[in-house]
């Protein structure tokens, strides 16, 4: 995950992507994961690839609007 970041921040979003598949072949349960190769996709000008990569990110991100009506 760390090296993708990097490799995002400096430009190389190709090495991003690929670095990020590795991290997600390992931990595919990870929304940061998907959040991350979702953005490297479309750097990518692949915007189909990117969609889907945040749509996973967010089924698997817990909706957090009723926590407040929880605690009470």
């Amino acid at each position: 995950y760390n090296l993708a970041l990097v490799r995002l921040a400096s430009g190389d979003a190709a090495g991003s992507r690929r670095a990020i598949q590795v991290y997600l072949d390992l931990r595919p349960d990870s929304a940061k994961g998907w959040s991350l190769a979702g953005e490297a996709e479309r750097r990518l000008g692949d915007e189909d690839a990117a969609r889907a990569s945040e749509r996973r990110a967010a089924s698997l991100t817990p909706d957090r609007s009723g926590d407040s009506a929880q605690q009470r």
